[in-house]
């Protein structure tokens, strides 16, 4: 019996409101984002814990698999909440 396909995870609902409370800028800044990398998804790229140049976790100090990059793990730390 095949697993059946992992399911993205999004990233937390405060941060994905803190970008479209903007509104129309919002969603421009959300457009944009997404073109330059960073998505509302929960990834390897948007964490605080990934260290892309090496593409190691800082947190384990390991190359997560594919699948953990492409979908994040528990101890994702998002990279791009507004700090105020």
């Amino acid at each position: 019996m095949s697993k059946p396909p992992p399911q993205m995870t999004m990233r937390s609902q405060d941060a994905i409101e803190d970008e479209y409370s903007l509104g129309l800028d919002g969603i421009y800044r959300m457009l944009t984002a997404q073109l330059n990398g960073k998505s509302v998804y929960r990834s390897c790229l948007n964490c605080l814990l990934f260290d892309e140049p090496s593409e190691q976790c800082k947190k384990y100090k390991l190359r997560p698999p594919a699948r953990v990059i492409w979908q994040g793990c528990e101890d994702h730390k998002d990279a791009f909440t507004i700090p105020f």
